[in-house]
């Protein structure tokens, strides 16, 4: 059975987050995936885009509650704003989070290794990591180690729209480096600034 993208955000059968028409647009004006998403058939971006659908879906929690308990994905939803302050519609998809869904869409499967996003202590929900005859770990209080398979890149497009925790914790251990010094620090944007990452 063909594969049917359906991105309307009031219908029973909704399985992406934006159209492929949508996609397409997004994509001619960004020079870095305009030839490549070009050159995928339109069953190539489908299943791209339902497949980033479901990643956005699945790994990462969404401030709002869903619009309506049975929809089929988690939006539309209520009580959330753009990264202006304004209200975003309880029955539609966010612009931020259609633009998102193109841009992952696009990333998977990528043969080009730059969009592969770098892995960082970050996505272990560490915030800082000192070694210096001790280890001082802190970690992200209430943040859920992200998976791999968002990056960086795409959760700054939807970081307002997400539940992601900001406070921190710190855990000492006892252990003890040998003549090695090493800190990194994380500085976790807040949710208020229009300049996230």
């Amino acid at each position: 059975m063909a594969l049917t993208v359906d991105s309307s955000p009031a219908s029973a059968s909704a399985n992406s987050f934006c159209s492929r028409a949508f996609a397409d647009a997004y994509h001619a004006g960004r020079p870095y995936s305009s030839t490549s998403w070009g050159g995928l058939d339109d069953t190539g971006k489908d299943q791209r885009l339902v497949a980033a659908t479901a990643l956005l879906c699945i790994h990462i929690p969404w401030q709002g509650a869903a619009t309506d308990p049975g929809q089929p994905l988690v939006f539309p939803r209520t009580g959330l704003t753009n990264r202006n302050g304004g209200a975003i519609a309880s029955n539609a998809f966010p612009v931020e989070l259609q633009e998102a869904t193109a841009e992952l869409a696009f990333r998977i499967g990528s043969d080009d290794p730059s969009l592969d996003a770098a892995r960082t202590i970050r996505d272990l929900g560490i915030a800082q990591l000192e070694v210096s005859g001790a280890v001082n770990l802190r970690f992200w209080e209430n943040k859920t180690p992200r998976s791999s398979s968002i990056p960086d890149e795409v959760v700054a497009m939807v970081r307002h729209l997400a539940a992601l925790g900001r406070q921190q914790t710190e855990v000492a251990t006892g252990l003890t480096a040998n003549s090695s010094t090493f800190s990194r620090s994380l500085h976790e944007p807040t949710f208020d600034s229009g300049n996230d990452y």
